[in-house]
């Protein structure tokens, strides 16, 4: 039965070509400012869109990232729009579109903007923590061992004096009889 279905669907191929809105404006161009390989958290950026000089009365602009979206009023042919950088969410690609009093135009050109990660590796992580813990132990043994040393003075000293007669001392001469 499939193969009764290629030819017909072969057929309508034919007929159905896509079908394109007229009169939608052209696609603006975006860029960035400063352009880099690479962005950190803190850093701001200027996406600047343009559109063509062929369009007349626009009326403003969107802004486009992953699932959001900012609407910006103005009627100029090139928009500045900053971002401030905050993290890993700001990361991806960067679309913008127009509007005019007729309708919207397609998205510009994409902008990848790619996020440097702070370097919070596991390694890093590892030896902070070990060096936290030899320190502490290292304090720690130390403390145990003058501790130590200290009580077993004490306790070599209290054992002498224990079985030293003192050298002022004197003689006991009640047992003797006289």
């Amino acid at each position: 039965m499939v193969l009764t279905l290629l030819p017909l669907l072969a057929a309508l191929q034919l007929f159905l070509q896509p079908v394109f809105p007229q009169g939608v404006p052209a696609a603006p161009s975006l860029s960035v400012q400063p352009p880099k390989q690479e962005y950190l958290a803190g850093d701001t950026i200027n996406f600047r869109c343009t559109a063509p000089s062929s369009v007349n009365g626009i009326q403003g602009f969107h802004y486009y990232h992953t699932k959001e979206s900012t609407s910006l009023t103005s009627p100029l042919r090139t928009h500045t729009h900053q971002k401030n950088l905050t993290g890993p969410e700001d990361g991806g690609p960067y679309q913008c579109s127009y509007w005019t009093d007729q309708s919207t135009s397609n998205k510009s050109n994409a902008i990848y903007i790619k996020m440097k990660a702070r370097g919070h590796s596991w390694a890093r992580q590892l030896v902070v923590g070990g060096s936290f813990f030899a320190i502490n132990g290292l304090i720690f043994l130390i403390s145990h061992l003058c501790m130590k040393s200290e009580a077993s003075k004490q306790a070599r000293t209290r054992d002498v004096n224990q079985y030293q007669p003192s050298i002022y001392s004197t003689p006991d001469y009640s047992s003797h009889s006289a």
